[in-house]
């Protein structure tokens, strides 16, 4: 969970990660697009990751994520 949590702040505050904010709509869509390639990520490394233990690492990484997509965001 904790290293979830870690690739979701490194991947938002990464280029990429603000490429994915400067596009989304809203924050619930950021997180599902971060949320989606964690998760593929971590299915070609350990395809035995349980969609819960994703769950949770996001809900840890969540407010540092919001932080970065605010960030992004036109005008900010």
């Amino acid at each position: 969970m904790d290293a979830i949590q870690q690739a979701a702040e490194a991947l938002a505050a990464d280029p990429v990660g603000r490429a994915i904010a400067e596009h989304c709509k809203s924050f619930e869509e950021y997180l599902i697009c971060l949320t989606w390639n964690i998760y593929d990520a971590l299915g070609e490394l350990g395809p035995d990751t349980m969609v819960s233990e994703v769950q949770m690492g996001m809900a840890e990484a969540k407010g540092m994520c919001e932080v970065e997509y605010e960030a992004s965001q036109p005008g900010a």
